[in-house]
């Protein structure tokens, strides 16, 4: 009996230690995620302060730009340099402040169909669409700009002013969009990273069609 006793008592105080170390790894565990949150509080309003920074200073360069700005979109296949045009300057300009606000960084060509064109400017790597950061623009018509081979024009939804952020790259002649899209820019260098994008194998993703198996990465988007 005096051992049964033992035992018993041996076994109480184990299962009071075992719940005292549990209950001081779950404070632990609370003040890691109180940190964690407050951490990821600090985090996303530097971000916001940074943005909002970023921004501004874009509309203040892209007030001073020259009439016809180059850019090198770099993405994980090649640089792409476009020369944007002057003669659709909303669209001109809309492409020259997301781009200087660093919005395209870390986004994807997402849609890419092979005799027609490659899309980008607006999904992250998990195919999520990235809020917009600026008012949609109408529809810009000009005779002078056409949806050429290596044409670069804005994407849209089916209203003709909706145009936001993403935009797509001619890989033939898509002359039957002209009047209808607003083509802003031409690529001047690295039609072979154009063609290589638009060889790439494509899949089905969520409800997305054309999507590259292997991600194309835009890095970076900056002005010459």
């Amino acid at each position: 009996m005096k051992r049964f006793l033992i035992l018993v008592g041996a076994a109480a105080l184990l299962l009071s230690c075992n719940n005292a170390a549990r209950r001081e790894a779950a404070r632990e565990q609370a003040r890691l995620d109180s940190i964690a949150r407050a951490e990821a509080v600090r985090d996303s309003i530097a971000a916001a302060k940074k943005h909002k920074r970023r921004v501004k200073e874009a509309e203040i360069t892209a007030a001073s730009l020259p009439e016809e700005p180059v850019f090198d979109i770099i993405t994980n296949l090649g640089t792409i340099k476009v020369r944007l045009f002057k003669d659709t300057p909303h669209h001109r300009d809309n492409f020259v402040k997301l781009a200087l606000a660093g919005y395209y960084d870390s986004l994807l060509f997402h849609r890419v169909i092979k005799d027609f064109m490659i899309q980008g400017g607006g999904m992250n790597k998990f195919m999520m669409e990235k809020a917009a950061m600026l008012d949609p623009i109408k529809l810009e018509r000009s005779p002078q700009v056409l949806h050429k081979k290596y044409a670069i024009s804005m994407a849209r939804t089916s209203d003709p002013n909706s145009a936001s952020s993403q935009f797509f790259i001619c890989n033939t002649d898509c002359d039957f969009l002209d009047g209808q899209y607003a083509a802003f820019g031409e690529v001047i260098e690295g039609i072979d990273v154009v063609d290589a994008i638009s060889d790439v194998a494509t899949q089905s993703v969520k409800v997305y069609d054309d999507v590259p198996v292997e991600p194309i990465m835009i890095t970076d988007v900056y002005m010459l």
